[in-house]
């Protein structure tokens, strides 16, 4: 059952039941006819509650089943995919700022994990391609990192 035709079934028996307990008489069949269009509605709500409930077991089954690379072999490491993933976005940023070719800027991050509950960046050094100013790559770095770390800019070879 899709969503719209769902909601357009409990529409219709909303509908249904509000005109059925208007028509009905006054009196003591009217409170019963009342209380049967509520039960009524409330079954409409619960049809599809309890069919997405009948889906988790399957849901869960299909987690279980997905293979996370390493991590389903146990050799996970968080630090080492967090230290790639700053050395690629660092290199991005400069290569951007100074309008330099896509894959041109080598960066390599020096982390301090001592403390596995607050890693830090400590150093980092950038290649650049020749003729880029590395002065101002430098204080880009420093702006980038909030001068909370070292940074070590030089000139590579082509190529």
């Amino acid at each position: 059952m899709t969503l719209s035709s769902g909601a357009g079934a409990l529409v219709m028996i909303s509908v249904s039941a509000a005109i059925v307990s208007m028509m009905s008489p006054d009196g003591e069949l009217k409170k019963y006819i009342n209380f049967v269009s509520v039960l009524v509605v409330l079954a409409a709500l619960a049809v599809p509650v309890a069919s997405a409930l009948g889906n988790v077991p399957d849901m869960v089954t299909r987690l279980e089943e997905i293979e996370f690379d390493s991590a389903a072999t146990g050799d996970f490491d968080a630090v080492a995919l967090s230290k790639a993933e700053i050395e690629k976005r660092t290199a991005e940023q400069i290569e951007a700022h100074f309008s330099l070719p896509r894959g041109s800027v080598i960066a390599k991050v020096s982390l301090d994990d001592s403390d596995r509950t607050a890693i830090d960046i400590t150093r980092i050094s950038v290649g650049v391609p020749r003729g880029t100013d590395t002065e101002k790559v430098r204080k880009y770095v420093y702006e980038l990192y909030k001068n909370t770390v070292e940074a070590d800019v030089y000139e590579v070879e082509d190529g």
